[in-house]
């Protein structure tokens, strides 16, 4: 335990919050389309619009979190180990090897 740190009280630890963010934000892609054909198939298209932006923010969201989480791994300094196009086509659970 890390000096100052008080029994039972979780360490910090921002790259693990960022991937943890970054994974519930593309993990819910899936749930979310299920509500949106849902809602589609039920005719409530406010509904299907909803879930349409609660979809897009999370995209927008989990771009975010893989910029802030290059930016300290120090990848945003230089050449990453998967190039962008790379990156997009692995999904979360399927992340590339050698991270």
């Amino acid at each position: 335990m890390a000096d100052g740190a008080k029994k039972g009280e979780a360490m910090r630890d921002e790259h693990y919050d960022l991937v943890s963010v970054l994974y519930h934000a593309l993990q819910s892609q899936e749930t979310i389309d299920q509500y949106i054909q849902d809602a589609d198939e039920g005719g409530d298209t406010a509904l299907a619009q909803f879930f349409r932006e609660i979809r897009d923010e999370d995209l927008l969201r989990a771009d975010r979190a893989k910029v802030l989480l290059r930016e300290r791994l120090g990848r945003g300094k230089g050449k990453d180990i998967v190039d962008e196009t790379s990156m997009e086509s692995f999904p979360a659970s399927d992340a590339p090897g050698g991270y």
